[in-house]
Parts: C-alpha cells; structure tokens; sequence
C-alpha cells in the first residue's frame, strides 16, 4: 500500500487551490460567540476557539464539497487543531483577525492558499495507513507522485504515534490525580467548616451560661442589700418604741418633782434624739441610693447581654455564610467526582486503543521475522546456484563470467538489506531509549506538580485559617 510521507510531528501542511477556494466562497460564512466560546464557519470548516487558547476543527459535513476536500482528500477530521494561516501563528487571533486571514483576496491564479493543522494521534495514524480517499484530479491540475514508506519507516511511524499515546495516558493519569487531591482538599475544608461551626456553638452556649450566671448573682446581691437595710430600719424604729416607752414612765415617775430640770434634760434628750433620727435618715437615703445604684448595674448588665445576643446572631450569620460555601463546596465536589468518572471512561478508551497498537506492532514485527527468513531462504537458493554453476563451468566455459557477475550482484543485494535492518535497529534503540528519557521526564513533571498542589492546599488552609 502506498503511504504519503507526513511530518512526524503530526503537524498536516494542507494547501487551499484556487479552484476549491473558489467553490468554497459561496459557502455560508458565519462568526458568532457561545458564552466565552467563539465559533467561526469558513472554508467548508467550523474552527471553535478553546478556551485553552487554540482552534479545534470541525469539518461540515452537511457539506458534501467540504466533506470530500477536508476528510477524504486531505485528512482532516474533527479534533484536529489550525496552528498556522500562510505562516502565521492563530492560537492568539480572535474570530475576526482569522476572518481577516482566511478571506484575505487572492486571483485564480494566485499561490495556493497554505494552511497548517495538527492532527489527533488516532488521526494520524489513520491517515499513514490509509492515505487520501479521494484523488486529486477534481481539485488540482497536477498531483505529485507520493512518495513510498517502507515497512520498517512504517514501523517507526507507529512507534512514534504510540509514544504520542503513551504520553497522553500520562497526561490524563495526572489530571486524574489532580482531581483526586481536589477532592480531599475539599473534603477537608468540609471537615474544618464543620467543627469551625462546633466551637462556635460551644462559645455561644458558654457564653449564655455566663451571663446567666452574672444576672443571678446581681439580682441575689441586690435583694440581699435591701433585705439588711429593712432589718437595720425595724431595728432602730423598735430601739426609738422603747425609747419612748422608758421617757414616759420616766414622766409619770418625776412628775411634780424637779420637773424643770427633768424637761431640760428631757429636751437635751429629745435634740439627740432628732440628730440621732436624722442620721437614720440620711443612712436611709445612702441605704436607698445604693440599691439605686445597684438597679442600674444590673440594668447595664442587661444592655451588655442584649449586645452579645447581637454578637451571637452575627455569629449564627456568619455559620449560615458557612453552611452556604460548604453546599458550593459539596456541589464543587459532586462536579469533579463527574469529570473524574468522564477521565476514567477516556483513560479506558485510551488504554483499548493503546492495546491495539501493541497488537499491531506485534503484527509488524512478526512481518519482518518473515521478511528475514526469505531473505535466509534466498542465500540457501543462492548456494544452490553456485553448486550448480560449479558442475556447469567444465562445459559452459564462456558463461562463467556473467554467472559470477550475478552472484556478486546478489550478494551485494543481500548486504545492502542486511545493512537496513541494522540501521532499523539502531532506529528503534534510539526510540526506545528517546521514550524511557521522555516517561522520565514527564514523571519529574508530575512530581513538581505534585509539589505545587502541595503548596497550594497549604497556602489555602492558611488562608482559611486567616479568615476563621
């Protein structure tokens, strides 16, 4: 089967004739934007922007014009990526420079328009196994002649291709592990919202037992003061009952004797007594101004309970402002368990392709073992001839000389495919250990990942800390 010779790099250098240019103007040319995503119709093609920056194919195949040109002639199918417009790098151009590009006036007979894509992995190899599907003779006036692969070229083509592969296993395998850690990482943000919201319960309960506590010890201090001033008040009105009592009998004893002197004296009494009263009085009022006092302390202690029942509200506030993210959280989490489940359906897939490009390679190599055992059968025939020629050479003298001839030219032919598979050898050596260095690489790669997820998730819990 003959193959075209395609950059190894999967990179597809499509050139645009005039003459399918032509038929492709007249095809319906639209630019519009899906959320972040820009979509641009052009050329038979459907190029989305991703939002990782570059521009995925896809070929309209409601078209049958472009079908045949993009899919059967030049191989490009949907998942290919345009890299390149007559030189120039599109991954950083918007949907109206491309536009601008792609439409940009060219004559019939003008150079061919000149378009670079890169090619999926699966699309590649398709493409080196099938080749074009449809000829030329419709779209350009001269086609060269495809060059020819041979099988050990082959071989390596599909060595490269499984590598390619194998690389991006790795790459999802990463992805993988990367959604793995963000899915402990919020599982243990959960955990920190959960018993950050325990100890806020805890503090608020401590806290209403404490003002509990402060508002009976104030009441019971303030009873206790009013119930000593009435006692101190009974005592000293019974001390003036008696008082009273002793001065009339005093009167009823003395009356008519010395009762002038007894009335000054009585009178002396009588202004202590009033001086006496007044004291009482005035410790009466000291005795009522500090329970007046004491009614205000506890009516301050019922303000400052009324504002950390304020506080302790924001705070519920706070736990419900909590509850909130720790829901966006959870649905955050639901939403990479789905992608993680999505990865692992496109690792399996990957895996069965994978595999099938080790059966095909066992395929191959069990080609060249029969290639290089007709090769040992013909140097047997070979010594065959030369037996032949021996036994021959008494009568057919003058034949000698081209019966040598060809014996050299087939020994040189055997050397110069002896010398092949050498350097195929020496070729797939040097791939395999291109390959071993390549997983090397690429598991120092996923360590300094690794690494930074680390920093990462400690940078957060910092900042969570910070907050709490």
């Amino acid at each position: 089967m003959l193959v075209p010779v395609q950059h190894p790099a999967r990179e597809a250098r499509v050139t645009v004739p005039p003459k399918a240019e032509m038929e492709f103007g007249s095809l319906a040319r639209k630019r519009h934007q899906l959320g972040s995503i820009e979509v641009l119709q052009i050329l038979g093609l459907r190029l989305i922007l991703h939002p990782a920056g570059s521009w995925l194919v896809e070929v309209e195949s409601t078209l049958p014009a472009a079908l045949e040109f993009w899919e059967k002639y030049k191989g490009i199918r949907p998942g290919d990526t345009l890299i390149r417009v007559e030189g120039r790098e599109v991954a950083s151009m918007d949907g109206q420079a491309l536009e601008k590009l792609l439409l940009a006036p060219r004559s019939a007979k003008g150079v061919w328009r000149q378009l670079v894509f890169k090619r999926t992995a699966v699309n590649h190899l398709r493409w080196l196994r099938e080749g074009p599907l449809c000829s030329a003779a419709r779209w350009e006036d001269t086609q060269p002649e495809p060059k020819v692969l041979s099988g050990l070229q082959r071989l390596a083509e599909d060595l490269r291709a499984e590598e390619e592969r194998r690389m991006m296993l790795e790459k999802q395998t990463v992805l993988a592990e990367q959604l793995a850690a963000k899915v402990a990482m919020t599982q243990e943000r959960e955990q920190q919202y959960v018993r950050a919201e325990a100890e806020l319960y805890a503090a608020k309960n401590l806290r209403e037992e404490k003002e509990k506590k402060m508002e009976a010890m104030v009441e019971e201090m303030a009873r206790r003061t009013e119930d000593l001033a009435l006692q101190k008040l009974a005592t000293e009105h019974e001390v003036l009952e008696s008082e009273k009592k002793a001065e009339a009998e005093v009167w009823r004893k003395k009356q008519g004797a010395g009762l002038k002197e007894y009335l000054e004296k009585t009178s002396t009494e009588l202004a202590a007594l009033e001086a006496q009263e007044d004291e009482l009085q005035s410790a009466a009022k000291s005795i009522q101004a500090r329970i007046e006092e004491q009614r205000r302390a506890i009516e301050t202690a019922r303000l400052r309970n009324a504002k950390a029942s304020e506080v302790a509200d924001q705070t519920w506030q706070r736990c419900k402002s909590l509850e909130l993210r720790l829901e966006a959280s959870e649905a955050e989490a639901a939403r990479s368990a789905r992608e993680e489940q999505a990865l692992a359906a496109a690792v399996s897939a990957e895996e069965s392709s994978a595999q099938a490009l080790e059966r095909e390679r066992s395929h191959l190599q069990e080609r060249l073992k029969l290639f290089k055992t007709s090769a040992l059968k013909s140097s047997k025939e070979l010594d065959e001839e030369q037996a032949e020629e021996e036994s021959l050479r008494a009568r057919l003298a003058e034949k000698q000389q081209g019966q040598e001839q060809r014996s050299q030219a087939m020994q040189h032919w055997f050397q110069s495919e002896e010398h092949t598979l050498e350097v195929a050898q020496r070729q797939l050596d040097f791939d395999e250990k291109n390959m071993s260095h390549q997983i090397q690489l690429l598991r120092n790669q996923e360590q300094r990942q690794r690494q930074q997820l680390r920093d990462q998730e400690s940078r957060e819990k910092t900042k969570i800390l910070q907050e709490m």
